[in-house]
């Protein structure tokens, strides 16, 4: 599958407006500590696009397992909580009976005509044989066992598959830092914004609902929280997203109007946010865009600059390198006295934000949920360019 799912890929990665970064373009404050020459930095873009595509590939595969262990779209069997099939599974050495069976029932569905988007998604791309569904299984139960109950850490985002999912948690978090991005920066505008990885919430790690179609929710709540905090013009307000998933694109190309909203638990403060967007809200009647692009090693062209950026759940699956590489794109794109809010608080991020004039101003942390073990947390940090 995971073949066929990088071919499919990069068929689809050249875009019209979009070029690979050139060396001279990094600045000089971080250039030395990526590459020596123009020549070596032309073999690591390649590297990177090359790893890029194969972690795009695996968190495609692991979005398919999430989908085959909860959906109840193709099954009657009880849902599997991802979490306890892992630690079944690793500490098993097996693939459970539980998640076999649905796996056979999954395969069985694909036989047959569906209306349910995301099974007729996998009807439509899925050619693996149950073999490389239980190797699928078995890769995203190493790294969800190892997140939740091994010593992983936060680097072991750093080689994970690309996840493509949301949530409403995010938006909650951007909707409080502009909240206090108003307080900051009282008249502010900004109404040229780009959203940098929306994902789009098909097969989530936990809380799948098949009652709900796929949304991508952070184009349309950005705008929204924008309009309502007053920091944009309602005529004036425009939203692009970049994304490394053409099935995250492809989506947001379409024109969406309407949004319908999960149930969730969380929280006071997080309920009482969720309780005020409803069930089903109506899209700001704001252009919002979509194209596919790599935030570590492409430029638009001609270049396009922006009054905000947001980057959630993003950054924390880049190294240093990348994360030097993905900072000074983002730094290109901003224009003199814009803003970046994001959620990934790391020491080195501030060290290299600081050096290309993009300091960070604010930052806290949110919780969203109590959690059974331990509260489920969120935080942003605010940046300004100079």
């Amino acid at each position: 599958m995971r073949a066929a799912t990088l071919l499919a890929l990069a068929a689809l990665s050249p875009q019209a407006g979009v070029r690979p970064l050139r060396y001279q373009e990094v600045p000089e404050a971080i250039r030395a500590s990526i590459a020596p020459n123009a020549a070596s930095f032309g073999g690591l873009l390649e590297k990177i696009e090359g790893w890029t595509l194969e972690r795009l590939a695996r968190g495609e595969e692991e979005h398919l397992v999430y989908y085959v262990l909860q959906s109840s779209a193709f099954t009657r069997r009880a849902r599997i909580e991802p979490a306890l099939s892992a630690k079944e599974a690793i500490e098993s050495g097996r693939v459970p009976e539980a998640a076999q069976a649905r796996m056979r029932d999954f395969l069985a569905a694909l036989k047959r005509p569906s209306q349910d988007p995301r099974l007729a998604h996998y009807r439509d791309h899925f050619r693996g044989t149950g073999e490389r569904l239980q190797a699928a299984y078995r890769e995203a139960m190493r790294f969800l066992y190892s997140k939740e109950f091994g010593a992983g850490g936060p680097g072991v985002y750093q080689t994970r598959g690309h996840s493509s999912d949301t949530s409403l948690a995010p938006c909650f978090t951007v909707w409080n830092a502009l909240a206090v991005l108003r307080s900051l920066a009282p008249g502010a505008r900004l109404n040229r914004v780009l959203v940098v990885g929306p994902g789009l919430d098909f097969a989530p790690r936990t809380g799948l609902r098949d009652d709900v179609p796929p949304q991508s929710y952070q184009p349309y709540l950005t705008a929204r929280a924008l309009l309502e905090w007053k920091l944009a013009d309602a005529s004036r307000l425009e939203v692009d997203c970049v994304d490394i998933n053409p099935r995250v694109v492809r989506f947001i190309g379409k024109r969406n109007t309407l949004l319908a909203l999960p149930r969730e638990t969380g929280n006071a403060d997080f309920l009482e946010y969720v309780r005020g967007l409803g069930p089903r809200i109506e899209v700001p009647a704001v252009p919002v865009r979509a194209v596919q692009f790599n935030i570590l090693t492409q430029r638009f062209d001609p270049p396009r600059r922006f009054d905000l950026v947001i980057a959630t759940n993003v950054l924390v699956y880049f190294d240093a390198l990348e994360l030097k590489l993905a900072l000074a794109n983002i730094d290109a794109m901003l224009k003199p006295g814009g803003w970046l809010i994001h959620n990934e608080l790391r020491p080195e991020l501030e060290e290299i934000s600081a050096a290309l004039g993009m300091p960070p101003v604010q930052g806290r942390t949110l919780e969203i949920a109590k959690g059974a073990k331990a509260p489920l947390m969120d935080a942003f940090a605010i940046h300004g360019k100079n």
